[in-house]
């Protein structure tokens, strides 16, 4: 798959780490844009553009939550605070405008992130190691993928496409983003 995504300021650019997350909010965005894309090309059917914009809110939310772990030894408290702040206020403006489109006027971003320190809870309870998530955290992001999309029948075969598949590349994506906005190996 290799989604490529440009996660390097112009001119050389000095940016704040707030600015960095919501740099990184929009690559997210696009990672699970691309994600969800890929599963249907292999077949898996997304009902709806209001499934898709739930999925990717799931996306957004988990990728949020790995960005967390991988910047947690390589930034200091105030600027890890920064950058996952600018993150989730960067996804949430996206998130607000493309909902509107779909839904109509009314404040999404509450709900958002309500949604996003619920689901950050569950994921801080899962492994992760050596930069990568555990079996755990896989499963849950793969169950609640699955939720988004209903259906009993396919649940299996969508929680293995996104445990070995999507949220593989998902990470080396974002991994490669977080190296290029602030140096995180």
């Amino acid at each position: 798959m290799g989604l490529r995504v440009k996660s390097r300021w112009m001119n050389g650019s000095n940016k704040t780490m707030d600015k960095h997350g919501e740099a990184l909010a929009f690559i997210a965005w696009r990672i699970a844009k691309n994600s969800i894309v890929h599963m249907e090309q292999e077949g898996f059917q997304v009902g709806s553009v209001e499934q898709r914009l739930d999925m990717i809110v799931e996306f957004i939310i988990y990728l949020t939550h790995l960005a967390d772990r991988l910047v947690y030894d390589t930034l200091d408290d105030k600027e890890r605070q920064l950058f996952i702040i600018g993150m989730v206020q960067g996804a949430a403006r996206t998130l607000q405008s493309s909902a509107e489109d779909i839904r109509g006027k009314k404040d999404y971003k509450k709900a958002f992130i309500d949604k996003l320190n619920t689901t950050m809870a569950d994921y801080a309870e899962c492994g992760f190691a050596n930069g990568k998530p555990g079996f755990s955290m896989l499963r849950c992001f793969g169950d609640k993928i699955a939720a988004v999309l209903g259906g009993e029948e396919d649940t299996k075969w969508l929680q293995d496409q996104i445990m070995e598949i999507e949220a593989p590349e998902a990470l080396q994506t974002l991994e490669g983003a977080l190296r290029n906005l602030i140096g995180v190996h």
